[in-house]
């Protein structure tokens, strides 16, 4: 009876994960966090937990969607205001040049700066989303999702801007 029960839920597992569709994320992080390869491993070793953390939260959701780290760039974030950041994200002015085709080159539906300090409006602030109420087809074919996260807050902070 226990080994068909443990069959059974591995199965029911990986049947909603052949179903959940694959959401790349393109990480791009404030090299002021990651100036050894100590720390470069520290962060990619973080973002991988997260991401592991934002599936459960899918899961459990019920929501069909799988996240994967399709790219990791370290460039200079110069600003700390989210509305900023996500005005450079969207231009693809200063650090951000060729974000776009970097993304699609790599496979990334959602484009996420990781950057120290984060504010909105001079106030501390955990993260903050572009392209939101819209559908992972809408999402894809725009090209223009983004969100903008403080390395200091938690992967429920990621799921709640995706």
């Amino acid at each position: 009876m226990r080994r068909w029960l443990v069959a059974t839920v591995i199965y029911l597992i990986s049947a909603a994960s052949l179903q959940a569709k694959t959401l790349g994320l393109g990480f791009w992080i404030n090299d002021r966090l990651a100036q050894t390869a100590a720390q470069k491993q520290n962060i990619e070793k973080r973002l991988a937990d997260q991401v592991i953390e934002l599936n459960a939260f899918f899961r459990n959701s019920h929501v069909q969607l799988q996240a994967d780290i399709a790219v990791i760039r370290y460039v200079r974030i110069s600003q700390s205001d989210a509305i900023a950041i996500l005005d450079d994200m969207i231009s693809e002015r200063n650090e951000f040049a060729n974000l776009f085709a970097v993304a699609g080159e790599y496979g990334a539906d959602y484009n996420i700066a990781i950057v120290d300090k984060l504010q909105l409006r001079g106030n501390p602030n955990c993260g903050r989303a572009y392209a939101v109420n819209k559908t992972q087809n809408e999402i894809a074919s725009l090209q223009r999702a983004i969100v903008a996260v403080n390395s200091a807050c938690s992967a429920q902070t990621l799921a709640h801007e995706l």
